[in-house]
């Protein structure tokens, strides 16, 4: 897959269910068949924009907390996976010890 404005290439194999968050934030194109991952939608695109304003302090602090658990039982409740929501995170720079605790978080 290839990200869209951006230098960036991930060959993808196994079990990387991260990887469809990842590639629908960044409308990464899939180089075997060309197609343009789809977006994940007004709806889901909103939520996810709060929860990484929400991660600003990667999930630790308290306020942070409070609004992910309620964030993400809206993502749930969109059907919204959690491996899902940790590759949109991951494709907006959060680090890998914040993507940890926000795995925990949406259990």
């Amino acid at each position: 897959m290839l990200a869209q404005d951006d230098a960036v290439s991930y060959v993808a194999w196994g079990d990387e269910d991260w990887l469809p968050g990842w590639a629908a934030t960044v409308s990464a194109v899939d180089l075997s068949s060309g197609e343009t991952a789809a977006g994940p939608g007004s709806e889901v695109e909103s939520l996810l924009d709060d929860l990484d304003w929400a991660g600003n302090n990667g999930w630790f602090d308290a306020p942070g907390k409070r609004d992910t658990r309620r964030l993400l039982k809206k993502l749930a409740d969109t059907g919204t996976a959690p491996a899902f929501i940790i590759g949109a995170m991951l494709a907006r720079g959060h680090t890998k010890d914040s993507l940890r605790h926000l795995r925990k978080l949406a259990g």
